[in-house]
């Protein structure tokens, strides 16, 4: 976790050695990929959402603190516009993206 706060502006530090690190800091986040050993198929949480869903919505909690801790990095276009297979964020310009107004709007007043 420390290492996380201290490199968290770092230029040379990425998502996914953030998402690595937010892996093994926090062990409990396994719980949720544990969706193998439900004997039904499809198991849920108390929310009604699937583990899954649950994982992906924790994780995409933690990549946007990554993202606008780093605003002035490389912040606005990630949190804007996603990321790439390779990790690295897509641009305004990013070819095959449909992107919502909103999107827009934060990445242009951010």
């Amino acid at each position: 976790v420390r290492k996380m706060a201290k490199s968290i502006a770092d230029p040379k530090y990425t998502l996914q050695q953030f998402n690595e690190d937010v892996t093994h800091s926090f062990p409990e986040l396994n719980i949720y990929l544990l969706d193998d050993c439900v004997s039904n198929g499809v198991s849920t949480m108390n929310s009604g959402r699937t583990i899954g869903d649950e994982f992906q919505r924790t994780i995409g909690a933690f990549f946007a603190i990554f993202w606008l801790m780093r605003l002035d990095v490389d912040g606005k276009e990630g949190f804007s516009f996603g990321v790439k297979d390779d990790w690295k964020p897509n641009n305004e310009g990013s070819s095959n993206m449909v992107v919502p107004d909103k999107r827009v709007a934060f990445y242009k007043q951010a």
